[in-house]
């Protein structure tokens, strides 16, 4: 089963931050956008010390002074994350051309691989990305490369493309959730925040724990006792998932298993399962979200 986290911010207000630790594998925490510091960082970090992994991401804002968002950065590296430094790319405005924008992100992530001597983990969305690498050259090409990918990509089965990433991820944003009785699970307080982000590590948690250490890439969506014929399991870590009709073709089927539903393994294909309710509706289901019971 992939590893699963949170990422937060001020947006968040104060949770409980022990709940959201017992509840998720790991937690992003937001430190700061351009030179103003994220009110709840000090917070989160405090309390969240010990209790899960933890990564700390940094938004530069497009008016931002390059030597503004070093000092920013060298703030960060105090902190001694478990995670490669993060820098959330997303917010260009108008009033900047891109190429400005994505050689300060060059130089940004140039900057924190020389000084933490890893690459830092690069956030951003396939549409906003592929607006910047329009202005792309052959030394952003190869650094970027190596630059683990966190990717935000919602209501989808897999993320799309992203220069010069291709189908690879490091995590994956897949939802942002509103559900209420879901999200005050980890600690969230309703008159506060409404909604949180929802990640997958593209591994297991023991895999996540080896990678916080090391650099060293895995292979994707690996095996962990997959269920055979016969076994039963239940929908985890969403809400709902959709029946298909067959694996390989997503045609806007029907709501089929609610979270925590039982159902039994008739086949699997590549990372697909094919199950059946016990009332004896079929269909096929990723194996991505559903635990041996």
């Amino acid at each position: 089963m992939n590893a699963h986290g949170i990422d937060i911010s001020s947006y968040q207000g104060s949770p409980d931050i022990d709940k959201m630790c017992d509840k998720a594998d790991f937690l992003m925490m937001r430190h700061s956008i351009g030179i103003l510091d994220d009110k709840s960082f000090d917070r989160s970090w405090a309390q969240s010390e010990g209790k899960c992994l933890r990564g700390i991401y940094y938004v530069p804002h497009p008016s931002i002074k390059f030597e503004s968002a070093k000092a920013k950065l060298r703030e960060i590296f105090e902190y001694s994350p478990d995670f490669p430094i993060i820098l959330d790319i997303e917010i260009a405005g108008v009033y900047i051309f891109h190429s400005v924008y994505l050689d300060l992100t060059y130089g940004l992530a140039a900057y924190i691989k020389a000084k933490t001597g890893r690459y830092p983990i690069i956030y951003t969305s396939p549409g906003f990305w592929g607006s910047l690498w329009g202005y792309a050259n052959g030394t952003h090409e190869s650094f970027f490369g190596n630059c683990p990918l966190w990717v935000a990509h919602y209501k989808v089965n897999a993320p799309a493309q992203v220069p010069p990433w291709g189908t690879d991820w490091t995590f994956w944003q897949y939802r942002i959730n509103n559900v209420w009785s879901e999200i005050e699970d980890y600690g969230l307080r309703y008159w506060e925040s409404k909604a949180l982000d929802m990640n997958w590590y593209k591994g297991t948690y023991r895999q996540l724990e080896d990678w916080a250490g090391s650099e060293i890439p895995i292979d994707p969506y690996p095996p962990a006792e997959p269920p055979e014929q016969g076994d039963y399991v239940k929908v985890t870590d969403c809400q709902w998932l959709s029946f298909r009709n067959r694996p390989e073709v997503y045609a806007g089927d029907r709501p089929a298993i609610g979270a925590g539903v039982r159902c039994k393994v008739i086949d699997r294909s590549d990372g697909w399962l094919h199950v059946e309710l016990s009332g004896g509706d079929t269909g096929w289901v990723s194996e991505r979200y559903a635990s041996p019971v």
